[in-house]
C-alpha cells in the first residue's frame, strides 16, 4: 500500500549520498545515537521523529538491527512477549521488502512500512526498561 503522492517522499538524491547523511542532513551516527537516547528516555515523539528519519535515510536495516538490540537489553526482561511481536512487525516489513527488491529506498513511501517503523518505536519507548540502581555510599 502506497502512500498518497502528496505524501510521497521524493528525493533526487543518489542512494550513495545516504552512506554518510541522512535526509535531512544529519549524520548518520548522530541520528542513530539519539534514537537510541529517545527510546531509553520514553520519549515517544522524538523516537518516532528518529525512525522516520531514519526511514527516509535509506536506514531501515539499521533501524531494525538497533531495535532488536534494545529490546534484548532493556526490555526483554519485564515483556517475555515482546520478541515474538517484534518478530511479527519485523516479517510484515520484510513481506513488503520482497515488492522492492532491487529499491529499498521506495520503503519510505509504504504505509505499511511506516506504520510498522511508528509502532515499533513507540511500543519500545513507552515499554517498561531496566533500571540501574546505584549503590548508596556511607
Amino acid at each position: 500500500m502506497d502512500v498518497l503522492p502528496e505524501f510521497a517522499i521524493v528525493n533526487k538524491r543518489d542512494v550513495s549520498t545516504y552512506k554518510i547523511e541522512s535526509n535531512s542532513g544529519y549524520k548518520k551516527q548522530n541520528v542513530i545515537t539519539s534514537l537510541m537516547m529517545s527510546l531509553k528516555d520514553g520519549y515517544v515523539q522524538k523516537s518516532c521523529y528518529w525512525s522516520a528519519e531514519m526511514l527516509s535515510s535509506n536506514m531501515i536495516d539499521i533501524f531494525l538491527q538497533k531495535s532488536i538490540a534494545f529490546l534484548s537489553q532493556e526490555i526483554y526482561q519485564y515483556n517475555p512477549n515482546s520478541p515474538k511481536w517484534l518478530h511479527n512487525e519485523i516479517s510484515r516489513i520484510n513481506s513488503v521488502i520482497d515488492i522492492f527488491p532491487n529499491n529499498l529506498l521506495e520503503l519510505r513511501n509504504s504505509q505499511e512500512v511506516r506504520n510498522s517503523v511508528c509502532e515499533i518505536s513507540s511500543v519500545l519507548s513507552m515499554s517498561r526498561k531496566r533500571t540501574y540502581k546505584i549503590p548508596k555510599i556511607n
